[in-house]
């Protein structure tokens, strides 16, 4: 990815003072890769797409049948504590949660 930030197509420096245009360029990137998925050089956006849905299928299948993907660093708050999961999976059907570490994150001070 370091190859790619800052390569996006923008119009930062036009509407933004110089410092500011500066770091939002460095920000973006361009182009995506998807080499995983191997598609054809001329490939549409249809393709693309089922593409990338068959990926993420395959992922959460391999979980097991009823996973569902809720969220990432998903915020949790007990009492005055903040907590992130990582990655939060849910399987509704049971009614559990899956985490991907061990256990939660306490937020750093403020």
């Amino acid at each position: 990815m370091h190859q790619r930030q800052g390569k996006a197509i923008t119009n930062f420096e036009n509407h933004l003072p110089a410092s500011q245009s500066d770091l939002a360029q460095q920000l973006t990137k361009d182009p995506y890769l998807f080499d995983f998925l191997t598609l054809s050089e001329d490939f549409q956006e249809k393709d693309l797409e089922n593409a990338l849905t068959n990926h993420i299928t395959k992922f959460l299948l391999e979980l097991g049948a009823g996973f569902a993907f809720v969220g990432r660093q998903y915020h949790l708050e007990v009492g005055d504590q903040d907590y992130y999961i990582d990655l939060l999976l849910v399987r509704p059907v049971y009614t559990r949660t899956v985490r991907t570490t061990g256990q939660c994150r306490a937020a750093p001070a403020a």
